[in-house]
């Protein structure tokens, strides 16, 4: 099945944070993925921003109300109103890991955002770390069981990656055609198979990934380590098999353009 098409992939994303003092002390907000871009880091005013809280905002204004997302940013069930955001500026914010301040303000990783509060209301606190993958569905959550919800598995590929890919755009029209893959969460699907990752390992900044995974078509099974590597525009992927390929061969994938 995915052998014809062997070739390097990569999408890393940096460890996700667990907010600490959830426990008695503090109860789940809601949570989400950033890459901070330039427009991040000037306010609506034209005003350069340097302070994390204001940085957020500016992140959350952009996306809910000015459409601009960058690659790495998803959305959040809270901030989408104005009054919530302005919670942003007065929050404590806490990083989780050395580097997800300098990676705040440089906008170098995809950073991981939970935000919480005391129980009983009072100021947000935003905990951010270097983020290793997508947030968890907040959809699933339930208020009234006061559920904290987790992150998603680290296993699972990272929401920049998720879309159609083809060998060519003209393959894009194509329905059921074996050059066309579908990537989620949990794998790469095409019409005579699939690849299912049973483990999964980021590096080059949020731009690579390697997979193991466990391959079915054909009616066959066998596994196999894949290597993908993103884009910085995110439009092409570059996809190689490292096992039991010998990881020289590389297939250069474009995005399908759906909308």
């Amino acid at each position: 099945m995915f052998g014809g098409m062997a070739a390097a992939i990569a999408l890393p994303f940096a460890a996700q944070a667990q907010a600490p003092g959830s426990g008695d002390d503090l109860e789940y907000v809601t949570e989400y993925t950033v890459m901070i871009g330039a427009e991040d880091r000037v306010s609506s005013a034209g005003t350069t921003l340097s302070e994390p809280a204001a940085i957020l905002k500016q992140n959350r204004y952009n996306f809910h109300v000015r459409g601009i997302n960058q690659t790495g940013d998803s959305p959040d069930n809270y901030f989408g109103d104005k009054t919530h955001r302005a919670e942003i500026g007065k929050a404590a914010v806490e990083f989780g890991d050395d580097g997800a301040h300098a990676n705040l303000v440089n906008g170098t990783f995809q950073l991981f955002v939970t935000a919480m509060r005391p129980k009983g209301g009072g100021r947000l606190t935003l905990f951010v770390a270097t983020s290793d993958g997508e947030p968890a569905d907040d959809s699933a959550d339930d208020p009234d069981a006061g559920a904290t919800s987790m992150p998603a598995s680290a296993d699972q590929i990272p929401v920049a990656f998720h879309d159609r890919w083809a060998a060519s755009p003209s393959a894009c029209t194509l329905d059921g055609s074996l050059e066309v893959l579908s990537i989620d969460g949990a794998g790469v699907h095409q019409a005579e198979g699939e690849m299912l990752v049973t483990h999964l390992e980021r590096a080059n900044n949020g731009a690579r990934i390697t997979i193991d995974a466990r391959n079915s078509g054909g009616g066959e099974e066998w596994e196999s380590t894949e290597e993908f590597f993103l884009s910085p525009d995110g439009k092409t992927l570059d996809w190689r098999q490292l096992r039991p390929g010998n990881g020289q061969f590389v297939s250069r994938l474009t995005r399908c353009d759906d909308d």
